[in-house]
């Protein structure tokens, strides 16, 4: 009976030390990094993407860095879309479910310069549809009200092989799987850039319908990208980039089931302060210049930390 109940005090009193906040002077200098596809992580701010299907986890990594000049905790809050579940684990200890907890979970001390890992594994509950999925990371100070960081959990609900859609747009980048499709607004990121690296992505204009058609496509070639980033569309070994970009390049007429596949290579030109965002737009009904319908994808790229 004694022995059950030391360990019934020693468990409370660990579940106590997460939940209550340490003694130190809160330190202001905290970050988050995170990372998805590839193996470097991005800037705090960043919205980073992994598509998946029902019921099929992905992993995001996240860093709590201490950029101050002392040791230092900090507060970890996650919230999630209510059509995923969450894991978060550091090393072998499980954080959930106090990290999704109003409470958050409280880091180990961290020496400056130094970083705790916190893996996060976001699964879509099965049955939901294709949409986008997302869960904020914040990093706040022991003090529960300083915010000092976040980012964006994106976990995409991979396109079916056919959307139906005459005029369908699906992209990915490297070995994840399309999104898109004709469910506008779903992202595909690249690993993290270093400057003078390059992330290249397949665009696919496909005809998902029961007649021929031609495809347009244009791209919303973000103007805040331009100063840091290099965008270029090629068909084939054909550069379409100005066609994109102006709006004029039509595919050539698509059989059924057909498609016309682009490669886009978006190259980090110069330093940035951010991510790049490159929307492209597949335009299936207008009048003049004004879009009435259409479908869209982000390709997503952020610079490394």
């Amino acid at each position: 009976m004694l022995r059950r109940l030391l360990v019934a005090c020693v468990a409370g009193a660990l579940v106590m030390l997460a939940l209550v906040a340490p003694a130190e002077a809160v330190n202001l200098d905290g970050r988050l990094q995170v990372k998805g596809p590839g193996s470097v992580y991005t800037v705090s701010g960043a919205t980073v993407s992994l598509a998946t299907s029902p019921g099929k986890g992905v992993t995001f990594s996240l860093k709590v860095v201490n950029t101050g000049t002392s040791v230092a905790q900090y507060n970890v809050k996650v919230f999630a879309d209510s059509h995923l579940t969450v894991e978060a684990t550091t090393g072998s200890l499980r954080l959930t479910p106090l990290a999704v907890g109003p409470d958050g979970y409280f880091t180990a001390p961290i020496e400056p310069g130094a970083a705790q890992t916190i893996a996060l594994k976001t699964t879509p509950i099965a049955g939901t549809t294709q949409t986008s999925l997302l869960t904020q990371v914040f990093l706040y100070a022991t003090n529960n009200t300083s915010n000092l960081s976040q980012v964006i959990l994106d976990t995409e609900i991979r396109a079916p092989k056919s959307s139906g859609n005459g005029y369908a747009l699906y992209a990915h980048n490297g070995s994840q799987p399309f999104v898109g499709g004709d469910v506008s607004a779903q992202i595909a990121t690249a690993p993290a850039l270093k400057l003078g690296q390059t992330a290249s992505y397949k665009v696919r204009l496909k005809n998902d319908s029961a007649s021929s058609t031609e495809i347009g496509l244009y791209l919303d070639n973000v103007a805040s990208c331009n100063a840091y980033y290099s965008t270029t569309v090629k068909a084939g070994s054909v550069d379409v980039t100005a066609d994109a970009v102006s709006g004029h390049y039509v595919t050539p007429s698509l059989a059924p089931g057909k498609y016309k596949e682009l490669t886009v290579a978006i190259k980090y030109v110069a330093l940035a302060p951010s991510s790049c965002r490159q929307t492209f737009r597949v335009p299936y009904s207008k009048i003049g210049t004004t879009l009435l319908t259409e479908v869209y994808a982000y390709l997503m790229v952020h610079a490394a930390a």
